[in-house]
């Protein structure tokens, strides 16, 4: 039986609906397995990425900001591997008029080095290739990622989903579309990798408690809104909205 063979038989049992591109990037990944590996790595590889997360990090061995896509307390998602089936990066910045500047970046084995710009004033968004199970409607994945230096500076909403702080310490409002997301779901990940859950008020808005010295992630995960269309020639009915907010806790 041959990897293709292998792939597709693993991905029917588990009810999965792969679209061309996720075969892709699976074959690219699997083809450097030996058979063993590959036995042991399959399922885990198949896996959908809707509860991973775009962030942004200060990293001095890079000297500068990095940007991560994967789970904030596990590994990092990797080239070869999923860091390659998102879509291009938009990295910017808001410049003194308002308006977006772009910021030059490259991948690297485990993220991308942002080439200028301050960590507290970039802006990442990506998207990436339409999830769906065998029977289900697919879902077209967003992700949006800010940095900020503190809680102490009102910040108003820049992206389609946005956390920003309100100036009130500690505390921090979620926008969608421009407006406040009441009683939204938010997870936060302290630099242990240990996380608590909170929810927003009817304005948006939560207090997050973070008393360690070190790199926090507080999130949004895949709030949904119905609203059809076409990704890479894949049809969705859904599109799933991840948004996250990271500081360096001093």
């Amino acid at each position: 039986m041959n990897i293709q063979h292998l792939l597709i038989m693993n991905s029917s049992s588990l009810n999965l609906n792969l679209n061309p591109w996720h075969y892709r990037i699976i074959l690219m990944i699997i083809s450097r397995m030996s058979a063993v590996a590959l036995t042991l790595c399959l399922l885990s590889a198949i896996v959908p990425a809707m509860a991973h997360s775009i962030w942004i990090e200060t990293n001095a061995e890079k000297d500068g900001v990095v940007i991560r896509f994967g789970e904030f307390d596990e590994d990092y998602e990797t080239t070869p591997g999923y860091l390659d089936v998102l879509d291009p990066l938009k990295v910017y910045t808001i410049t003194d008029d308002g308006e977006p500047g772009k910021l030059e970046f490259q991948m690297f084995e485990e993220g991308y080095h942002v080439h200028g710009g301050m960590p507290e004033n970039i802006f990442v968004e990506t998207d990436f290739p339409v999830m769906s199970r065998a029977g289900s409607p697919g879902v077209h994945p967003h992700f949006y990622a800010r940095y900020i230096d503190g809680f102490s500076k009102k910040v108003h909403p820049q992206m389609t989903m946005d956390i920003v702080p309100t100036g009130n310490s500690n505390e921090v409002q979620v926008f969608f579309k421009g407006r406040p997301l009441a009683q939204v779901k938010l997870n936060l990940y302290t630099p242990e990798a240990n996380d608590a859950e909170y929810v927003t008020d009817e304005e948006g808005k939560v207090t997050v408690s973070c008393d360690e010295t070190g790199l926090y992630m507080l999130k949004v995960s895949r709030h949904r809104e119905e609203r059809s269309g076409f990704s890479r020639g894949v049809f969705y009915k859904f599109e799933s909205h991840n948004c996250s907010l990271t500081w360096n806790n001093k």
